[in-house]
């Protein structure tokens, strides 16, 4: 599939219409109350899950607690949360576990390194990553969903580790280490791709596992590596060459071939795919999104959409998703609706200004 501006400007005129649903603006509900003073409110990172596996919570970070971050499990009936973490560093929630309440979290350290951490239903937190001086990311979960990606690096090496991190013992799996940042690992486990600066992917079970490179990546271009596809053929990745805005392609891991996947008059910031793989979300804007644009793969329609809507996360059926809408008079509020639009409901409200 490719779309181009024009696809970009239908899909447009999809988003305007669905700004006749939006709810009118409102006093927070007495239940939310604490949310109303929060400066910030974030979702889970787009590669992890922001609903819960029975789908009856959503993830969500807010620095409520005297500017620190902390981590809350949100009910999607928007009558009840549960403060997950309260601690003197902030907390970022970035994933339940495929089952029970187990969740994936990013805290960030006194020395203001990011380290990846699992919070037990008990509230004990265990750091998969110790050390010093270490930054640590989340890269997604298995298909299988029985084991999850991290990477590792130090600034002082230019180089990052990737592991695997098994879901029921937490212990890790060395990968590959790569002379620049990795930017992803496919859902299967077979492949990973890196950026120093140029684009490149490794087969990791090969004899050899040796980098092969995907696109060289110009000096405008600050994107590297979105994703793999969700089958594991293809990865998506970032190119300006062919104009002045950063594109999405997709280059085809069997035939080394490669196709526009999205071009517009913006740059194109992210490209992410829902669990199954159906609906593809891009994020556009100059350096920071000022639009999103979520496609179905298999009707090449865009879903109805508000103006302002950031962060949409899927559900694990794909039958809602949340999202956080940008702009006023909703400077952060969190929604969850169905996918054709209907049954908005807002669970978190803010009335702080948009940062």
């Amino acid at each position: 599939m490719k779309w181009t501006l024009a696809c970009a400007l239908a899909a447009a005129l999809l988003l305007a219409a669905a700004c006749q649903s939006r709810p009118q603006p409102a006093a927070a509900p007495a239940a939310l109350a604490p949310y109303a003073q929060a400066r910030n409110i974030t979702l889970p990172a787009e590669v992890g899950f922001a609903f819960s596996p029975d789908n009856q919570s959503l993830l969500i970070g807010s620095d409520e607690a005297g500017g620190v971050f902390n981590a809350y499990a949100q009910a999607v009936t928007g009558t009840d949360r549960r403060t997950l973490t309260r601690g003197a560093d902030a907390a970022f929630a970035i994933s339940y576990f495929p089952a029970g309440d187990r969740i994936v979290m990013r805290t960030i350290e006194a020395d203001g390194h990011g380290h990846i951490g699992v919070r037990f239903e008990d509230g004990i937190i265990r750091d998969l990553t110790p050390g010093t001086d270490i930054e640590a990311r989340f890269l997604g979960w298995r298909s299988d969903g029985r084991a999850f990606f991290i990477t590792t690096s130090h600034a002082d090496t230019g180089t990052s580790m990737a592991y695997a991190v098994d879901a029921s013992s937490l212990e890790r799996t060395a990968l590959y280490q790569a002379d620049g940042e990795i930017d992803a690992v496919s859902r299967d486990g077979r492949w990973l791709a890196f950026t120093n600066p140029d684009i490149n992917v490794v087969h990791l079970q090969a004899p050899q596992a040796a980098p092969r490179l995907v696109a060289s990546r110009s000096g405008r271009n600050q994107q590297g590596a979105y994703e793999f596809a969700p089958d594991g053929r293809s990865l998506v990745y970032a190119d300006d060459a062919s104009g002045p805005f950063t594109e999405a392609w997709r280059y085809d891991l069997a035939s080394s071939e490669h196709t526009p996947v999205m071009q517009a008059q913006a740059n194109v910031l992210s490209v992410t795919s829902s669990p199954s793989g159906r609906y593809r979300v891009f994020e556009l804007g100059e350096t920071t999104p000022s639009d999103v644009v979520v496609v179905d793969q298999q009707s090449d329609r865009a879903l109805p959409l508000s103006s302002g809507t950031r962060d949409v996360r899927f559900n694990r059926d794909e039958s809602q998703i949340a999202f956080r809408l940008a702009n006023d008079p909703w400077p952060q509020d969190v929604f969850v609706s169905d996918l054709d639009g209907a049954h908005i409901r807002r669970l978190v409200h803010s009335d702080a200004a948009q940062q």
